[in-house]
């Protein structure tokens, strides 16, 4: 293995760590990624613990994953309330008030917001 590649590799890990929320979890979707690891891990037995705590203080150190987790869902739920917003209108302007349909997908839009 050239430097280059191992580089690459680290840099892969990183990638996978602001996705997680658990160092464990990352480092195994990352040797589970590369043949190359799982050798190394045979062969050495202490490398998957070594790994898991530099993921651990990456985690810890970090709050871009966190903040990228966050802003992730802040935007998944403004998209849900104009998406239930949207199909509402929709509906109403289809069926009319007088739909038993309409009123209850509105009592239900004004309890969940």
């Amino acid at each position: 293995m050239k430097d280059h590649d191992a580089i690459n590799l680290a840099k892969g890990l990183t990638t996978i760590i602001l996705s997680n929320t658990e160092a464990p979890a990352a480092v195994d979707h990352w040797i589970a990624q590369n043949a190359a690891l799982e050798e190394l891990e045979r062969e050495y037995a202490w490398m998957r613990s070594f790994f898991v705590e530099i993921a651990q203080f990456n985690l810890n150190t970090s709050n871009f994953g966190l903040r990228l987790r966050v802003f992730g869902g802040a935007v998944l739920s403004m998209v849900d309330l104009i998406t239930d917003v949207y199909m509402t209108v929709k509906f109403f302007n289809t069926e009319g008030r007088s739909s038993s349909y309409f009123s209850t997908s509105g009592n239900v839009l004004v309890q969940r917001y």
